[in-house]
């Protein structure tokens, strides 16, 4: 579809399997591990548990996104999950790397544009492989200079 020219803003809709790339990325390694919350009232989570109003409450995009309940083989890189109609079928916070709710992330929308973009280019000249076994999150995040190890490779034009 691109050949050899750059992706553009209006070559968005096409790229939907470059979309659905970054999301299982993005699943495998949110940017953030862990969201702090406090709740505004009591309520009942799904599980039947009770949260007061005022309870700190610690959510988990890394491990929810690591469910076998909503991603079977959870550990396998399959962009294909994010096909629309599989997406459809998971719960609405089974995905989050950006939060959600009324305190999702800002940047989100133009965060997907960009990265969007900016893979879709870097496809385009280098082969990009997995080196080894990443590094482990820290305390929620992972450790300065870690993450993914890449192996890349430019490809011959």
């Amino acid at each position: 579809m691109l050949a050899d020219r750059p992706p553009r803003a209006g070559d968005l809709e096409a790229l939907s399997y470059t979309r659905m790339t970054l999301a299982e990325s993005l699943r495998l390694w949110p940017p953030n591990a862990l969201l702090n919350r406090v709740a505004l009232s009591d309520d009942v989570l799904p599980t039947g548990t009770r949260v007061e109003s005022g309870s700190k409450l610690i959510l988990s995009p890394y491990v929810v996104h690591r469910d076998s309940a909503y991603y079977p083989d959870p550990l396998r890189f399959d962009p294909d999950r994010f096909a629309e109609e599989q997406s459809r079928e998971r719960p609405r916070f089974a995905y989050f790397p950006f939060g959600g709710g009324p305190r999702v992330c800002i940047g989100r929308g133009l965060a997907i544009q960009h990265c969007t973009l900016a893979l879709a280019r870097l496809s385009q000249r280098v082969q990009i492989d997995l080196a080894g076994e990443p590094a482990s999150y820290v305390c929620g995040c992972l450790p300065e200079g870690f993450g993914p190890r890449m192996r890349a490779a430019a490809i011959a034009s």
